[in-house]
């Protein structure tokens, strides 16, 4: 039996300050990394198919890690499109624009305002825009999701000062609304959440200021940062009606769905088309449909006839199933599932732990009883935490995984099986910039673990990991651990010193 360990958000930072695992002094995590092999790994920028010096992001991180492939992203491949003129010539957008034309349809714009690359990139935005005024429209919206969680908390009037500087010099767009992502981009079934968000799009109803900048500010002074910005309206005769045209921007799927699934509702008629797949229920076209990914680790092992299972809470079991399954809804042949709810809580400061016991338990009970031979399991707490910015939370939270991790291994150890722990990007081990002591609530650039820790007696406890490698290594690896033939398509490489 193999378990794959992903503590998402669990980076390699050394001794400092801003780094809450090693303020937490994690017991077993110290005693792993001195006991065990270990390989560190990159989890952002070209390792895994982003554009250098871009932080890694969890849908990035486990499809590359289930992959076994550095798999390059939309961001890349949109950006990229918009640099050389072919968006424009994309079918589903020229579908688009021909029938906002024909019908007098007004646009909008919907999607994350921020340069984070991990759910949007700005430079998107202002890309449609360029096209948009090119083809002579003229009652174009924007409707801004404020980040503050892959940027920093505040940077968010920044980013509307670029927005509206961009469309005053292209001559198109106008922000009609403001909405912080918590509202608009919730993933967890909070429908209220998203209730708020659509009240404002659709009715015009919640806070209003005479603009988006002053909103903003007035925000900041109320102590509220971006991803919190209520719902509210900047231009009550920009919000969303039946028959307009509608893109939603995102390129990122999870935290677009919920308020895609409203979007597409037919008595609203809408022209709605979205960046890429946001999942088998959202049917509306999409500019960047997914590229068939075969041959991934759940797939080959279960061509094997190797039983496995995926348990991770809420806030991850997307990330643990449908990402690492290279963005395929449907489960492999002999593979079982797991979701653990989140808890309801407003942030998950509130509470550091999580459902990482209750992760925890199931998990036990599934490896005790050795119905399976490999076990993937996120933990979701050092990202969800991190994301906070609250220290005294973090070091919680670290301290929570590291007791969950210790008795996955325990029991693993127990059966004679053997635990690969790792993660798919970093986060709280830099939750403020060193310099200037401001709070990172963002993902960061720092390599993560792949540790290997198998049982004392196995047959291969006596192998040694290589110093470095990258996310899209781990699949090849764990294959060559169980013993199973390596695709062709994974362009990663083995781990292992001298396999």
């Amino acid at each position: 039996m193999l378990c794959l360990i992903i503590r998402d958000g669990w980076g390699v930072n050394g001794e400092h300050e801003n780094n809450a695992v090693w303020l937490a002094k994690p017991e077993h995590y110290n005693h792993l990394i001195n006991t065990c092999s270990r390989s560190l790994l990159e989890p952002g920028g070209e390792a895994v198919g982003l554009p250098e010096g871009q932080m890694g992001n969890s849908e990035v991180g486990h499809m590359n890690i289930g992959s076994g492939r550095v798999i390059y992203q939309d961001l890349v491949r949109i950006s990229k499109d918009l640099r050389e003129n072919k968006f424009s010539a994309l079918p589903v957008f020229q579908n688009f624009m021909k029938t906002a034309k024909e019908g007098n349809r007004r646009i909008h714009l919907l999607g994350l305002l921020s340069d984070g690359g991990v759910h949007s990139h700005q430079e998107h935005l202002f890309g449609i825009l360029k096209i948009l005024a090119k083809e002579g429209f003229s009652e174009v919206f924007i409707h801004a999701f404020m980040d503050g969680r892959d940027t920093l908390p505040t940077s968010g009037i920044q980013f509307i000062r670029e927005a509206e500087k961009q469309a005053k010099s292209i001559g198109c767009g106008k922000i009609a609304t403001i909405s912080g992502r918590f509202y608009a981009m919730d993933r967890d079934n909070r429908w209220e959440r998203i209730e708020k968000a659509t009240e404002c799009l659709f009715y015009g109803r919640g806070e209003s200021s005479q603009s988006a900048e002053s909103l903003m500010e007035s925000s900041y002074s109320k102590g509220i940062n971006d991803e919190f910005i209520l719902p509210s309206v900047i231009l009550p005769s920009g919000t969303i009606q039946p028959n307009d045209s509608v893109l939603f921007y995102n390129f990122r799927p999870d935290r677009a769905r919920q308020l895609s699934s409203i979007l597409q509702k037919p008595e609203l008629n809408l022209n709605f088309i979205t960046m890429s797949p946001y999942g088998k229920e959202i049917t509306a076209p999409c500019l960047y449909p997914k590229d068939n990914l075969n041959q991934v680790l759940s797939e080959v092992l279960s061509q094997h006839g190797l039983r496995q299972l995926k348990i991770a809470e809420t806030e991850k079991y997307a990330h643990v199933t449908y990402f690492f399954n290279g963005g395929r809804e449907e489960v492999f042949p002999l593979e079982e599932r797991i979701l653990v709810p989140s808890p309801k809580v407003e942030t998950y400061d509130l509470q550091p732990e999580m459902s990482a016991p209750e992760v925890t338990k199931h998990l036990i009970k599934n490896i005790l009883d050795k119905k399976f031979d490999f076990i993937a399991v996120n933990f979701a707490n050092p990202d969800m935490v991190g994301h906070t910015g609250n220290m005294e939370a973090a070091i919680k939270a670290v301290l929570a995984v590291d007791q969950a991790v210790k008795q996955v291994v325990n029991a693993l150890h127990s059966v004679g099986g053997t635990a690969l722990i790792t993660a798919d990007h970093g986060n709280l081990d830099e939750m403020y910039d060193i310099n200037t002591k401001e709070t990172l609530t963002n993902h960061s650039l720092n390599p993560v673990d792949l540790i290997f820790a198998p049982a004392p007696n196995h047959p291969k406890a006596h192998l040694k990991l290589k110093a470095r490698g990258k996310l899209a290594d781990i699949a090849p690896t764990i294959l060559h651990l169980l013993d199973i033939p390596i695709p062709d398509v994974m362009d990663g490489e083995i781990l292992i010193e001298n396999p």
